[in-house]
């Protein structure tokens, strides 16, 4: 219940920002449009465990420790850039001339991306969707600095906290817990599915 509570609003908190951002990277002609997409991917490429501890140190003075809300947070910064550059990627595969013809009819910005832009860009949303909840689901370095009450603890800390303090491995108890905690991942995949493969052969052909 922990994950699927950190799951889900991580997914939420990602889109907020990324298809708002995305858009306006596929759309908007500037010219530091080039320098803000690389300074996207540089921060993709940081991993979770060079920034864990100076998190640690910030979210203190913040009171954010153990709490649901300093490890969402910290999911959301850890996912934002990829899925930035995913939706930014299908957005450009979405003709000008939709948006033209909205815009045409008194269709703002905002209600051409909401009414016109989302429901196209449902395969993409779904494919984002589903690389957050996996990344997400299985992350282990940031609750483990974040959080030290069990009952807070996603499921790649219960499983860590299952085996702690035994003298021997139980492998194949753990085996099997592990097999047990991506039910919930592996479901959502076959859910979604269909959408990912929408979105992996979005442009292949033209017309």
């Amino acid at each position: 219940m922990n994950s699927l509570i950190i799951v889900l609003l991580t997914i939420l908190g990602t889109l907020v920002l990324s298809v708002p951002a995305s858009y306006v990277l596929s759309r908007i002609r500037h010219r530091a449009k080039g320098t803000i997409m690389i300074s996207i991917l540089v921060f993709q490429m940081i991993s979770p465990l060079i920034i864990a501890i100076p998190i640690y140190g910030y979210f203190e003075k913040l009171h954010l420790l153990n709490t649901f809300t300093g490890v969402i947070i910290a999911y959301i910064a850890i996912q934002l850039p990829f899925v930035t550059w995913l939706m930014k990627g299908y957005f450009d595969t979405i003709p000008l001339s939709i948006e033209e013809a909205a815009m045409i009819d008194g269709c703002s910005r905002f209600q051409t991306l909401r009414k016109i832009i989302l429901p196209l860009s449902l395969p993409g949303i779904a494919t984002a969707t589903i690389f957050t909840a996996i990344q997400s689901w299985g992350q282990f370095i940031i609750p483990f600095v974040l959080l030290s009450d069990s009952k807070y603890f996603p499921i790649s800390l219960g499983l860590y906290q299952y085996q702690a303090g035994k003298e021997a491995i139980t492998t194949h108890l753990i085996a099997s817990a592990s097999i047990i905690s991506i039910i919930p991942v592996v479901i959502g995949f076959l859910i979604l599915q269909k959408f990912i493969v929408k979105s992996l052969t979005r442009g292949a052909i033209k017309g």
